[in-house]
C-alpha cells in the first residue's frame, strides 16, 4: 500500500472518530522507514492527544490496530497555537513553506498546521531550515509524546536549527547500487575518462567512511557521498563548480567501489587548554588532510577550512589520529621554522 494511501486512511479514521488534526508531521523515506505523527483534538472527550503510527506496518484499513495515543495538556497545545499564530506572517506566503531539495529523492518531511481552520503545509528535505525556528518547540513537544526510540530522528531533523550538525547541500541524488551497478552509466564519457585518470594517478588522497558518509579529497576538492544501501540511493556532493556528478565524484566512487581506505588525520581543538580536562565536552573534532604553509587543512561539516598551526603553540589542539606520524612531523617542522619551543602538545593517539 502506498504511503499517501495510508495517510488518507488515517485522515478518514480521525474524521470518523471526530478527531480534528491540529498539527501533522509525516516523515518519508528516513532510512527506508516512514512515520506519521499528529496532535489531534477529540471532540467527544474534549481532550488533546498525540497520535503516532509507524506507517510501514500499516497493511489494512483498520488504523486502530496500528495507532498509539498519548494525551497532551491543553496548556501545551494552546502554547503551540499561540506561538505559531504570532509568527504567522513568516509563513503566510506558500514559498516560505517550501524548502525541498529537488536533487534529493529521500528523507522528506511534511508538516501541516491548522490555524483558525486554515491549513498551512510545509515541505523540506532531511532537516528543518533555521528560518523555521518557530516550528522547533512544536516538533519537540510532539516527539516528547511518542516512543523514546524516535528521539534520534528528532535530533536529526532539528540539527540545523540547533547547530548540532550542518546539513550537506547534496547536488544530486541517484538510484544506484554502489557495489554492483556500472559506474560509467552515471557519467558522460569525457567525465569517465577524466575521473578514471584521477583515480589511476592516485589523486584520491583521502577517502574514508565517517559517521555513515564517505568523505574524500580528490585533486584538492572535497567530495561527500551518502549511500543508502537498503534503497540503493546515492546522495552526491562536490565543492567544485562543475556540474555534478563530475570527475572528482567518479574518482571517489572508484576508490569506494574498490574498498580503498585512506584515512584522514583527526584533530581535537578546544577554546582553552584547560578544557582538555573536562571530558572533551567543549572540544571540536576535525578531519584533517594535511598542512599548507602555516595552516592545517580540515573539514568542517561540508566545507574545507584552514586552521592556524599556532593552535598547537598555545596548547589548544591535539592530534588524536595520525597512523604514520606524517601530520605530527609536518606540524613540528613548521613550528621549528618559527623557532617555537612549544611543540610538546602535539600528540598522536593511534
Amino acid at each position: 500500500m502506498l504511503i499517501d494511501k495510508k495517510i488518507d486512511l488515517i485522515n478518514k479514521y480521525f474524521k470518523k472518530k471526530k478527531e480534528m488534526i491540529i498539527m501533522e508531521l509525516v516523515i518519508k523515506d528516513y532510512n527506508n522507514s516512514n512515520f506519521y505523527m499528529a496532535i489531534v483534538f477529540n471532540k467527544r472527550l474534549e481532550k488533546f492527544k498525540v497520535a503516532y503510527i509507524p506507517l510501514d506496518v500499516v497493511n489494512s484499513s483498520k488504523i486502530a490496530d496500528y495507532i498509539c495515543y498519548q494525551f497532551i495538556n491543553i496548556k501545551t497545545v494552546n502554547y503551540i497555537l499561540e506561538s505559531l499564530n504570532s509568527e504567522k506572517d513568516k509563513f503566510e506566503d506558500p514559498s516560505a513553506r517550501n524548502n525541498l531539495n529537488e536533487n534529493i529523492n529521500n528523507f522528506y518531511i511534511e508538516i501541516s498546521i491548522n490555524l483558525a481552520e486554515k491549513v498551512y503545509k510545509f515541505k523540506t528535505t532531511k532537516y528543518l531550515p533555521k528560518k523555521w525556528i518557530y516550528l522547533f518547540d512544536p516538533i519537540v513537544i510532539i516527539f516528547e509524546h511518542i516512543p523514546n526510540i524516535m528521539s534520534e530522528l528528532c535530533t536529526e531533523i532539528l540539527s540545523v536549527i540547533t547547530d548540532s550538525n550542518v546539513s550537506i547541500d547534496y547536488k544530486s541524488s541517484l538510484n544506484f547500487d554502489l557495489f554492483n551497478d556500472n559506474i560509467d552509466d552515471l557519467f558522460e564519457k569525457t567525465i569517465c575518462k577524466q575521473g578514471l585518470e584521477y583515480y589511476n594517478n592516485s589523486e584520491v588522497k583521502f577517502v574514508e567512511n565517517v559517521n555513515g558518509k564517505y568523505f574524500a579529497i580528490v585533486k584538492d576538492h572535497l567530495v561527500i557521498i551518502e549511500y543508502n544501501s537498503k534503497q540503493k540511493v546515492l546522495n552526491l556532493y562536490c565543492d567544485c563548480k562543475s556540474h555534478v556528478p563530475g570527475k572528482h565524484i567518479y574518482a571517489a566512487l572508484m576508490a569506494i567501489r574498490n574498498k580503498e581506505v585512506k584515512e584522514f588525520y583527526k584533530i581535537m581543538v578546544v577554546d582553552k587548554k584547560e578544557d582538555f580536562a573536562k571530558e572533551n565536552q567543549r572540544a571540536k573534532y576535525y578531519l584533517c588532510f594535511g598542512t599548507e604553509k602555516d595552516t592545517l587543512n580540515v573539514i568542517e561539516a561540508s566545507a574545507k577550512k584552514k586552521l592556524p598551526i599556532s593552535i598547537f603553540e598555545n596548547k589548544t589542539a591535539k592530534i588524536i589520529y595520525d597512523i604514520d606520524d606524517k601530520l605530527k612531523k609536518s606540524v613540528t617542522k613548521i613550528l621549528k621554522q618559527h623557532h617555537s619551543d612549544k611543540i610538546d602538545n602535539i600528540m598522536s593517539q593511534r
